[in-house]
């Protein structure tokens, strides 16, 4: 009897996580080849308004920030992954993604850590290694009403002491800061970028502590020019706020800042106080015109926690645009979109042509069986379900 070339496929070891129901920090900075766009539409709908307020010249009033409450296994941090890899594949702004830990005590610290270590992420996965910052720098080194090509040839050039290094990167950051459109715009967050352009990792890595607003000896301080440490507590604030400014001026695009997983918090004796500290940070940094601030978290967490915020600050998380509940529980529909999606990505990917909806090997009636459960247990079924084919050979 001939054996349907696509149950060898599903009963092998290829491909074991395509019902892995958790989604991993790593896998943020990648594209999601399962995702289903009908799903959280209202989240998506609100996301994308958000986006498109980006400079035209909205209101500078106008809310930015996005609360996204849900339960666990509702699918938050899934959206965020589709969230992040949207705005790059369109080439629209930048994206800082972190999770929230109860062991922070400088909200603006942690915010501008992860943001950095964000930037230093391939942009946009499929299209080759070049990370944010990069990116970043590359967009200021190819503006002509600012840098000349001369300049930036030299500086590629790779043959320069750290004199002519200084000479040649000096004087383009104060014509940099010096236009109206990089207000703003701090004059060391310009020389550092254009310090990535010389491609020098003995002073990369100083212009990373820079960036993060770590402490800098006197030699560090040296190597970049006598540009001194910025380590003060509201220093990493600022730099945010400096970084979102040169992202507007050199691509018209945003800065989205997502904060996930922020019942962490609720860890801590302390946690009302926390929680207003970290949403404040976050309040300050959308205050910046191309700043989309998102937060994710579980609804009963911010039901108890909110109480701890002023009015103010309440209003600004929950105004203009309202917050978005996800809804945790799959409809029938659903249900067989999730399931047939990623079986068609694991048959594909043995160059197997199936239907788009097929559901095979699994049986019509598991879609009526998985409906009203959460993404996250609907995923963890199926994979036991292929667990338990792969060790006996026999179908779901």
């Amino acid at each position: 009897m001939t054996v349907d070339r696509r149950f060898e496929l599903f009963c092998s070891q290829q491909s074991l996580d395509v019902f892995h129901p958790v989604i991993h920090q790593h896998q943020i900075w990648h594209p999601d080849p399962y995702d289903v766009e009908t799903i959280h539409q209202p989240a998506r709908d609100t996301y994308e308004r958000l986006g498109n307020r980006i400079g035209q010249d909205i209101a500078s009033d106008s809310g930015r920030i996005l609360l996204l409450l849900g339960e666990a296994g509702a699918g938050k941090t899934h959206l965020m992954r589709t969230f992040r890899n949207q705005l790059h594949e369109q080439n629209k702004g930048f994206f800082s993604y972190m999770q929230m830990t109860s062991a922070v005590t400088n909200y603006g610290r942690y915010v501008l850590r992860n943001t950095i270590d964000s930037f230093d992420k391939p942009y946009y996965q499929p299209l080759g290694a070049t990370t944010g910052f990069l990116k970043l720098s590359n967009a200021l080194a190819e503006d002509r009403q600012v840098i000349r090509s001369n300049e930036l040839a030299l500086l590629q050039s790779g043959d320069l002491t750290k004199e002519e290094l200084l000479d040649l990167l000096y004087p383009a950051a104060e014509r940099v800061v010096a236009l109206e459109r990089f207000k703003g715009v701090d004059l060391d967050l310009v020389r550092a970028l254009r310090y990535l352009q010389a491609g020098r990792p003995d002073i990369n890595a100083k212009v990373f502590k820079l960036l993060r607003c770590e402490s800098l000896t006197p030699y560090d301080s040296t190597m970049l020019g006598g540009m001194g440490p910025k380590d003060q507590a509201d220093d990493p604030l600022r730099m945010l706020q400096s970084l979102a400014y040169l992202i507007q001026a050199v691509t018209d695009g945003a800065l989205v800042v997502c904060v996930d997983q922020l019942e962490d918090i609720n860890e801590t004796r302390d946690a009302g106080q926390r929680f207003r500290r970290a949403m404040q940070t976050l309040i300050t940094l959308a205050e910046v015109p191309n700043v989309i601030a998102i937060i994710a978290c579980l609804n009963d967490f911010y039901e108890r926690l909110k109480a701890h915020l002023p009015k103010p600050q309440l209003a600004r998380l929950e105004l203009d645009p309202d917050p978005v509940k996800l809804t945790a529980v799959r409809t029938a529909d659903e249900i067989r979109v999730i399931v047939a999606r990623r079986l068609q990505t694991l048959y594909e990917s043995a160059d197997l042509f199936v239907e788009a909806d097929s559901l095979y090997p699994f049986p019509e009636a598991i879609v009526d069986h998985l409906s009203g459960l959460t993404t996250r247990d609907i995923l963890d079924w199926c994979r036991a379900q292929r667990e338990n084919s792969i060790a006996t050979q026999q179908p779901p």
